[in-house]
């Protein structure tokens, strides 16, 4: 199998063999082996930029998917965020590794309290 594309720019393009292709080549190597599809789009006046609807579509990304932009050398790298799990209090409290019995609110400000007395009591603040 012919090797992959590492980087790419206008005008020259690495192989991971260590070679080197004009842009058009890699483009044409790129399509030959269907290793990826290549799209334009535009900036808007707004600074927006709309992401095609084939790659929208490929990676399950809907309306509010939310991206991390890298800079890198020749342009920017968008990661969408990955989701926060989420469960039951129960279980979010349960790896907190406490195994006594529930506290109200008032008896955990009164030991949160006594911690930062004891604390300041022997001089670490």
């Amino acid at each position: 199998m012919p090797s992959a594309v590492v980087a790419a720019s206008p005008d020259l393009a690495k192989v991971s063999s260590g070679g080197v292709l004009s842009s058009y080549l890699v483009l044409t190597f790129v399509a030959l082996v269907g290793m990826t599809r290549i799209e334009k789009t535009r900036l808007s006046s707004k600074g927006q930029v709309v992401l095609p609807k084939s790659v929208r579509k490929d990676r399950n990304w809907g309306p509010g998917t939310e991206f991390v932009v890298e800079q890198v050398n020749d342009g920017v790298l968008l990661r969408p965020v990955k989701a926060v799990q989420t469960g039951s209090v129960k279980e979010l409290l349960g790896c907190t590794g406490y195994q006594g019995p529930a506290r109200s609110l008032g008896q955990m400000q009164e030991a949160i309290a006594r911690g930062v007395k004891d604390r300041h009591a022997r001089g670490r603040h």
